[in-house]
Formats: structure tokens, C-alpha cells, sequence
């Protein structure tokens, strides 16, 4: 979960809600799922709502209906962490954009960059996520970012649960045209369960994924 912390005051420096009291909300935007979270001032879960991950275009209403059903107001801070915010620089704006007024949009990162965050916050480190894509995440000396992979579903992601299903999908002469990405990267789980009862073309596949991690 994204954690946010912040410190709400008013011109004389003064707070102005009991820190449990304060509200803000974490947007989580995968692949295959999008969350939504609303957390209190001391990072406490309040509550959750996740939904199948749709068009980008269509996310700041799913952020607003799920806001308005919070009672969230306009001052609420947010920070929404979405696959593609690296590489496709129009989608911070058009958040800001799409949102002012209505929401505290405080910043838009890479969902590999908020796992990295969870996982290791301000410190040097590294993340590899595999999920329906997969993608290396590291930050060195400087404070600087870089992303290895992450490439999206043309690339196939070497690894990823897409990668995967799709040619254990192809290895049982399953038909694949029509099934969209969610659907192929869902048989990763059964590519990985044969590969555990020592099923010998699902273990090499199992490893071959492995490898390209």
C-alpha cells in the first residue's frame, strides 16, 4: 500500500485536525487491477475498493465516484501510482488536468516506483515485479530511478504472467486470439501448478520465465 504522510496546518502554524482524523487516498493502477485506498493521518487503512483495471482515460471518474462515496473532499491529498507514467509523460498532466478542483492530486508515479517505495522507501535497493507485465526497478547513488523492462503487452514483458500463459497457452494448442491480456496472463498460475506436480514442458517454460527475470 502506498502510505502518505502528511501534515495539514493553518496560517499560524497551527494543526488543524487530529492527525487520525486527516484522510487522503492512494490510487494503485496495475495491469490487471486498479485499487483504491483511503488511508488516516497515522497511515491506518480505512477502506479499500478495487476494480478491473479499464481504460486510462476512464480513471479519473472511477477516482471521483469512489471519492464522492467517501465523503473526500477537494482538499484531500492524493497520489495515484499507474503502470505507464514514465513512459507516457501526456498521463500526468492529463490527471492534474482532469481532477483539479475536485481532488488534491499531489503526484502521479510508476506503480513500480510506489512498490519500490513500499518495499524499500527512501534507501537504495531494487524491485523486480512480476505480475501480467514485469519490470526491474532500482535506484543508485544520486537518488535517480531506473526502470528495466516494463515495456507493455508488444513486447510481451520476458517473464511476466502475459509472457507465461500466453505460451503455456500455445504449448496446449489452446486458441489465444480473442483472449485479452487479463485472460492469457490468468494461466500463468495453471503453467506454474503443473510445473510444481512435475509436469516436464510446464517446468522448463516455469524456468524459462525464470530466466528471462
Amino acid at each position: 500500500m502506498l502510505t502518505l504522510k502528511f501534515r495539514a496546518v493553518n496560517s499560524a502554524g497551527k494543526t488543524m485536525k487530529k492527525i487520525e482524523d486527516r484522510l487522503a487516498l492512494g490510487v494503485d493502477r496495475g495491469g490487471t487491477g486498479t485499487r483504491l485506498t483511503l488511508i488516516n493521518g497515522r497511515g491506518e487503512e480505512l477502506k479499500r475498493a478495487s476494480f478491473p483495471t479499464s481504460a486510462f482515460r476512464s480513471l479519473p471518474a472511477l477516482i471521483l465516484r469512489t471519492a464522492a462515496a467517501w465523503k473526500l473532499g477537494p482538499d484531500a491529498p492524493a497520489v495515484i501510482a499507474t503502470r505507464g507514467a514514465m513512459t507516457k509523460k501526456w498521463r500526468k498532466p492529463f490527471l492534474l488536468k482532469a481532477l483539479k478542483g475536485r481532488i488534491n492530486l499531489v503526484d502521479v508515479i510508476s506503480d513500480a516506483q510506489a512498490a519500490y517505495l513500499a518495499a524499500h522507501g527512501g534507501g537504495d535497493g531494487a524491485l523486480l515485479i512480476a505480475g501480467t507485465g514485469s519490470v526491474g526497478f532500482l535506484k543508485g547513488r544520486g537518488g535517480r530511478f531506473r526502470k528495466i523492462g516494463g515495456l507493455g503487452p508488444a513486447s510481451g514483458d520476458p517473464g511476466s504472467g502475459l509472457w507465461l500463459g500466453s505460451r503455456f497457452l500455445k504449448g496446449e494448442r489452446r486458441a489465444v486470439k480473442g483472449l485479452d491480456r487479463r485472460t492469457r496472463a490468468a494461466f500463468a498460475a495453471e503453467a506454474v501448478r503443473r510445473a510444481e506436480e512435475g509436469d516436464t514442458a510446464a517446468l522448463e517454460l516455469v524456468r524459462a520465465a525464470q530466466d528471462r527475470l
